[in-house]
């Protein structure tokens, strides 16, 4: 018959405890791209949100309608920046540090 300890006792692997390295490595990655995608964003978001407030301002439309267009255009705007900013990142800081 097993022991009592054994029975509750999960064996650990190399993927239970990763070292610090793995874990410095994902970390720096993720915040590289977190804030090269809020800056890039943010600056792009802002040049785009003025240029469409400007315009369609200019046209007499209403400023609730302005919002809801540079929203919109910030979020399609938002989507290859996010991925291309991810692309980089883990290609830099994470696949050239494992292979």
């Amino acid at each position: 018959m097993q022991s009592e300890s054994s029975v509750y006792e999960k064996p650990l692997s190399n993927l239970d405890l990763p070292d610090k390295f793995e874990c410095i490595k994902y970390f720096k990655g993720w915040i590289i791209f977190f804030l090269l995608t809020t800056l890039i964003g943010a600056l792009l978001g802002g040049v785009l949100g003025v240029a469409m407030g400007a315009i369609l301002g200019s046209l007499g439309v209403s400023l609730l309608t302005i919002q809801a267009a540079s929203g919109i255009v910030g979020f399609v705007v938002g989507i290859p920046i996010s991925f291309f900013s991810f692309k980089w990142a883990v290609r830099k800081y994470i696949v050239s540090q494992i292979g």
